[in-house]
């Protein structure tokens, strides 16, 4: 199996909200791979795991 590419696209609110949470986003998306989502982490020792922040 692999590999599974993961792509997240995600809607902001206008206004200092959305542009913080804008800030973050990629962050967040690298944490959930790396420490965070169980499922990403049992298969990506055998199977690729890519995760991508839609533009």
């Amino acid at each position: 199996m692999g590999p599974i590419d993961v792509t997240f696209t995600v809607r902001f609110p206008e206004g200092d909200a959305g542009d913080a949470a804008r800030k973050v986003y990629p962050e967040t998306v690298e944490l959930s791979h790396e420490k965070l989502c169980t499922v990403s982490r049992t298969v990506v020792l055998p199977t690729e795991v890519r995760m991508h922040v839609a533009e």
